[in-house]
Order: structure tokens, then C-alpha cells, then sequence
């Protein structure tokens, strides 16, 4: 479903506000720049039940300008376990095929959870700007009350190129990266 809120609340406050209207057991949510491959959801679910985590989500699959989703999916693979994390905790490098699911302490914004985790947490409207605050935050919380996470190998999105097009996060990031040049 979509909802619209009458005022801009924040990508924090806009989370709040779906879930508070969503009616199901499993939330999920969608990025700006990234596609769901067509039963990306379905093979977390299988792999939700199976793990018996509370939260899961896939790799992602950065697709570059001019790059098929073919060749990203044959660049991503010749990463290697070792390439997990980049340069802190919560920098991971979620396109590593690890060959196997794992617990882990966080994931990137598009991961279902059970119903259950929000009926207990929400995300900090307080916290703003990227998955490196309020994503974090939200897992933070979510394994201090005990909920289990895991990174789910075999189900994957893709990551639209970050700079060929405006908008939501996309600019916030393209920003970002600009401001790091200088």
C-alpha cells in the first residue's frame, strides 16, 4: 500500500508513519534507488522462517553507468568474504556472496521484518540522513531487545547508480560524496 502523509515527516518519520498503517505480519521497504529482483521478497520470507530471524535482507547488487545488471551481478561475485566490511561496523559491503546466510549486527534499508520488531521499536525521528544513522540505529535497537538479524545470501537487489539521476537519496548521497572531494 501507499500512503501519503499531508506533511514531509523525514525518512525516519515517513517509516513511522507506514508502519503505524500497515495491516500485515511482514514489512519491507523500498529505496529510491534500488530494484527488487521479481522474488526477492519471496526468498526472504523462505529464508525468515528457515534462519528464524527477525529481520533479513539480501545483498545488493551495485549496477555502475553503462553496466549491464549481468556484468554487476559477475563483478559482484568475485568479491570476497575478506571485503565484508569497508572501513567501519557499519560500512558493509552487502554485494560480498558469502556463499552462506549469517547473523549480523546490521543491514542495509530494504530488509523485511516481522511485524512483532515494530510492535516494539520504531525508528528515531531524531536521527536524519543516511543508513549510517537511523538504518543503524533502528539495529541497534532491534538486537538490544533481542531481535535476530541475518544477512541473507542467496537473495539480492539492485543498486541503481547513486549519481545519474535527482532526488531523494540519491541527491543526499551525490552530495555527500562531493562534500568528501573537497
Amino acid at each position: 500500500k501507499y500512503f501519503a502523509p499531508k506533511r514531509r515527516l523525514g525518512l525516519p518519520g515517513a517509516r513511522n508513519y507506514g508502519i503505524a498503517r500497515a495491516t500485515g505480519n511482514f514489512i519491507i521497504f523500498g529505496e529510491d534507488d534500488v530494484e527488487f529482483t521479481p522474488d526477492y521478497v519471496e526468498t526472504l520470507l523462505e529464508n525468515m522462517e528457515k534462519e528464524d530471524a527477525d529481520i533479513i535482507a539480501g545483498r545488493q547488487i551495485f549496477v555502475y553507468p553503462r553496466e549491464t545488471k549481468t556484468a554487476a551481478l559477475k563483478r559482484a561475485g568475485k568479491l570476497t568474504a575478506k571485503q565484508l566490511y569497508i572501513c567501519y561496523p557499519t560500512d558493509v559491503n552487502f554485494s560480498v556472496d558469502l556463499g552462506k546466510n549469517i547473523s549480523i549486527h546490521t543491514l542495509m534499508p530494504f530488509a523485511l521484518f516481522r511485524r512483532q520488531v515494530f510492535d516494539r521499536l520504531g525508528y528515531d525521528v531524531s536521527i536524519g540522513g543516511n543508513y549510517h544513522r537511523e538504518e543503524t540505529d533502528m539495529y541497534v535497537s532491534a538486537l538490544e531487545r533481542g531481535f535476530r538479524i541475518v544477512f541473507c545470501n542467496v537473495a539480492f537487489v539492485w543498486h541503481l547508480n547513486c549519481l545519474s539521476r535527482a532526488g531523494g537519496c540519491r541527491t543526499q548521497k551525490k552530495l555527500e560524496i562531493e562534500w568528501s572531494l573537497l
